[in-house]
């Protein structure tokens, strides 16, 4: 409040500042000024092809070393310097918590934040899923045998779910006392089995088959597979290849069929899944005579955000270093519960514009940004404040002290910033 007055005052219009929209928006058009600033430039790759693969050689800047690279290697021996086969395990994706089924939401269907929260929380209202403002994507102990039960209602009942079978649900890899707070994570409800879902808005339908279809897949066994990597050596250069081979479908099968009976597609597929398998390599053996060529690529720029990588932005906003697998609790900007209003905001303000599934900042909202000092769009110091806001709550922290620094920081940036007006 004392900021949206200061900088309003300060340059004679409305400035909106708030501590989680304005590093919000800060972040958006950081992205919008990193696109507008990148220049793409070509690089050059040497593919060497042999029976049954292709190796790849390190990337150059100048297509005359390319060339050379490849007139060395034409016709010449590769040999394998390097082969190694690592059974790997992909384990199957957590829960939901309201931010993660937004970001699906958006990514899958096309669904704004709060278009998802909306639909979300009339079924919960219809008693069809349950609480939707949850930051958690676990169950308690105590709720295993529900979850188990609901499991087998979802094959039963939910359209897109029918005929899959999930013959030993893992109930005990969504269980984590915990990891829950004062919700668990989305479900459906045993209601599933006696309501009509068809006669669903399409909204509601789709949300409810995103969070039945995202237990039975929580629950199915790991996604295996064997994992190869292959060095080789042509005209004392090194060449890579990489691929795999899948030995378990687990999950991913059931993620499979799931999507390709919803709506719209997925535009991020997982690239790794591409990957083709290898003939079977071991070190030492030798190609000969190769067929060397050039590949041409160009670099890319950042990719716009949208709401599901927004939303993403925000929930790890005050993380160096995040992982999805990661047990370090998250320091975002603003709850799973305010994420979609504070987007609404900056596009109902004119901040950002919606152009299909991007999230662009406008021109006023790169103005806000720029006369707005760095402490106050800072995401990491806003994030820091959400995250001893909760120590607070869990009585590890002093209330009076973090008020009297707020009080202390509000001063600060009222007498550092009044200067302005009176040098007018």
């Amino acid at each position: 409040i004392n900021a949206t007055r200061l900088f309003s005052t300060l340059y004679g219009q409305t400035l909106n500042v708030g501590r989680v929209m304005t590093p919000t928006l800060a972040m958006a058009v950081m992205r919008e000024a990193a696109i507008s600033a990148f220049k793409s430039e070509p690089f050059y790759t040497v593919q060497l092809a042999m029976d049954g693969f292709t190796a790849s050689s390190e990337r150059f800047k100048k297509q005359s070393e390319a060339e050379a690279l490849r007139t060395a290697c034409n016709g010449q021996m590769a040999k394998v310097t390097k082969a190694e086969r690592k059974e790997k395990s992909e384990k199957p994706p957590a829960l939901y918590d309201l931010t993660s089924l937004q970001r699906d939401a958006n990514r899958v269907l096309g669904y704004t934040a709060q278009q998802t929260l909306d639909y979300t929380q009339s079924l919960y209202e219809k008693k069809l899923c349950t609480y939707p403002r949850t930051d958690s994507q676990f169950i308690t102990d105590d709720m295993a045998d529900t979850a188990l039960r609901r499991v087998s209602l979802v094959c039963e009942h939910i359209e897109c779910c029918k005929e899959i079978s999930v013959p030993e649900p893992d109930i005990k890899r969504i269980v984590n006392n915990s990891k829950v707070s004062d919700h668990h994570a989305l479900l459906p409800t045993d209601e599933i089995a006696t309501a009509d879902i068809t006669a669903l808005p399409e909204g509601e339908r789709s949300i409810l088959f995103l969070i039945s279809a995202k237990l039975v897949c929580a629950v199915a066994s790991p996604h295996k597979y064997e994992a190869v990597k292959v060095k080789l050596n042509c005209e004392n250069t090194a060449f890579s290849a990489s691929g795999r081979t899948v030995m378990s479908d687990g999950w991913k099968q059931l993620e499979a069929s799931i999507k390709n009976r919803l709506k719209g597609n997925d535009d991020n597929e997982d690239k790794e899944e591409q990957e083709k398998s290898l003939p079977e390599l071991s070190q030492g053996q030798v190609f000969e005579r190769v067929s060397a060529d050039i590949s041409e690529h160009f670099t890319t720029p950042p990719k716009p955000f949208t709401e599901d990588t927004l939303l993403k932005a925000m929930e790890t906003a005050g993380n160096k270093d995040y992982d999805e697998d990661s047990d370090v609790e998250k320091k975002g900007l603003g709850t799973p519960a305010t994420r979609a209003s504070i987007i609404e905001g900056l596009v109902k303000r004119g901040y950002l514009e919606r152009k299909k599934k991007q999230l662009n900042a406008t021109e006023k909202g790169i103005n806000l940004i720029d006369v707005v000092p760095d402490e106050v769009k800072s995401a990491k110091m806003t994030a820091d404040w959400e995250s001893e806001l909760q120590n607070i709550e869990k009585g590890n922290s002093s209330a009076s002290d973090f008020m009297q620094n707020i009080e202390r920081f509000t001063s600060d940036i009222c007498k550092r910033y009044c200067s302005i007006a009176e040098n007018k």
